[in-house]
């Protein structure tokens, strides 16, 4: 594994788990707590839901917070990170990345999203880069919105709403097939644990494909019902990247502040 904290390719990183604007100053966001974060606990089993009720289903929440020890690896470059992830629904998800080594870690990079920016820091370099939707969605080679990446990281289906193509009910779970802006999304639930257990995206036009699987499902405040493990696999061309993230705490009760600032002598990486 290299040491060194390759910050330009792992940006993708950043716009995989956030997009996006912001002012060049110091930002505190604060998030009241409301009465009740989530609003009811699910308990309702897969096998019930017609096919627009399962393609709907997923966390409802106004802000979550986690800790997560990530792995990226895309064939030339492999980093270990622990992560820090605060997401205010439809608002701002915010990112802090520690790396480190023999038992030592600081925060080496840091990154605030929005619906029409992502922007982020590398303090090891002194540095910064920003990037409009349009950008980023480039960058990762698919057009994926702030929403859809925010369903990405508390672990719901990426697309929830389209047309559906299939809907096929198995022995042990059901596969739901929908199409959205030329990518299908295939859904796999598991009947035994009434849980989301793997999302594909494909879009053979653009050479692109994604799986997500979802595993080690606990509650959280006798409420969520959340996948501690995520095992993400990327393929664009010929290329191949890799994210694997296992939660070590995860928050939906407590509100948070995030605190995001650009010091005036960082550079800007184009």
């Amino acid at each position: 594994m290299k040491s060194s904290w390759h910050f330009r390719k792992l940006g993708l990183v950043f716009l995989l788990l956030m997009t996006m604007p912001f002012c060049f100053q110091s930002c505190w966001i604060r998030k009241q707590k409301p009465k009740e974060n989530i609003e009811h606990k699910d308990t309702v089993l897969v096998a019930k839901l017609n096919p627009e009720q399962l393609l709907k289903r997923k966390i409802h929440y106004y802000f979550w917070s986690g800790k997560v020890n990530a792995d990226y690896d895309d064939g030339n470059i492999a980093q270990a990170a622990e992560l820090l992830i605060q997401s205010v629904y439809n608002s701002q998800s915010f990112l802090s990345a520690r790396a480190g080594g023999f038992g030592i870690t600081m925060e080496v990079a840091a990154g605030l999203a929005d619906p029409d920016s992502i922007k982020a820091i590398n303090k090891l370099e002194a540095s910064y880069f920003l990037y409009s939707i349009d950008e980023a969605q480039k960058l990762i080679g698919a057009p994926l919105s702030f929403s859809q990446l925010q369903n990405l990281l508390v672990g719901n289906p990426l697309f929830d709403t389209g047309r559906i193509v299939a809907f096929d009910t198995l022995i042990n779970g059901i596969h739901l097939v929908s199409e959205q802006d030329g990518y299908l999304q295939t859904l796999f639930f598991e009947k035994n644990t009434n849980t989301l257990k793997e999302i594909k995206i494909l879009n053979e036009a653009k050479q692109f494909e994604a799986t997500i699987s979802l595993s080690d499902y606990r509650w959280v405040d006798n409420k969520v019902f959340f996948p501690y493990h995520r095992e993400i696999i990327i393929h664009l061309g010929e290329r191949q990247t890799t994210l694997i993230l296992d939660f070590t705490q995860v928050d939906f009760v407590n509100p948070f502040k995030i605190q995001f600032k650009i010091p005036r002598t960082y550079r800007l990486i184009r």
